[in-house]
């Protein structure tokens, strides 16, 4: 599947279309949210793809335990279950117990994607992972429909 790296162009066009945060109609860009519709054969293959990748992290354990975002299995509320009990702990102990909560705001859109690479290759990812990440998000186009033109 990936190591050809072999992605049809029109799988890598995405429609977007803006919806008002307000539920009022568009009148001010910056009222609106944008939101990328991809084709449903680039989901697919997107989603057989992260079979692999997610493989590839798993096997060299790369995401502690705490990480709970983009797996399969943990979700927010197993996170809050163990933050409430690592404080109920640091209460019971009477020692101090801080917490660090990070937002990245449109993290994707700031990613330094040279960066990426030069990253994947230090941690000896497989080539065909690179190449395949490479292929799927320097290649995108988009197009804006606006009341379904």
């Amino acid at each position: 599947m990936v190591q050809n790296v072999c992605i049809p162009r029109h799988w890598l066009t995405a429609k977007m279309i803006l919806l008002s945060k307000t539920k009022t109609s568009i009148v001010d860009i910056n009222d609106t949210r944008p939101i990328s519709l991809l084709p449903c054969f680039s989901k697919l293959y997107e989603k057989l793809f992260l079979v692999l990748f997610r493989q590839w992290i798993s096997d060299n354990g790369f995401l502690p335990d705490e990480q709970t975002g983009f797996r399969p299995g943990h979700n927010m509320s197993t996170r809050i279950v163990s933050i409430v009990d690592q404080i109920g702990s640091g209460l019971a102990l009477n020692t101090a117990t801080a917490a660090l909560f990070v937002d990245f705001k449109s993290a994707f859109n700031q990613l330094w994607i040279k960066g990426l690479w030069i990253k994947l290759k230090r941690l000896n990812c497989p080539i065909y992972i690179i190449a395949w990440l490479r292929k799927y998000l320097l290649g995108r186009s988009a197009f804006v429909e606006l009341k379904g033109t």
